[in-house]
């Protein structure tokens, strides 16, 4: 198995994990004020730099909306909001 396909299975598992809530002991994705500072904890923990696991963590926010959301409609501003500007 190559590390592409790694990936792609890591990544699954942790979208079913999140959309389960079983994901680092929390339902889904926090979008609080408490976001920021977990993402910086996680960062630290697993030794990844922050930006990079800022810009993986809004990246995976967006998709497990768009998979929550209604498939027949695109999720509006309003819902997108919260992942802009962190």
């Amino acid at each position: 198995m190559d590390e592409a396909r790694r990936n792609e299975i890591a990544y699954k598992i942790l979208m079913l994990a999140r959309l389960k809530g079983d994901a680092h002991g929390e339902n889904g994705v926090r979008l609080d004020d408490g976001f920021r500072r977990q993402v910086g904890n996680i960062a630290k923990q697993i030794g990844v730099p922050f930006a990079e696991l800022l810009e993986f963590e809004v990246a995976f926010a967006r998709t497990m909306l768009e998979k929550v959301s209604d498939a027949k409609r695109p999720p509006t501003e309003d819902e997108l909001k919260g992942y802009r500007g962190h």
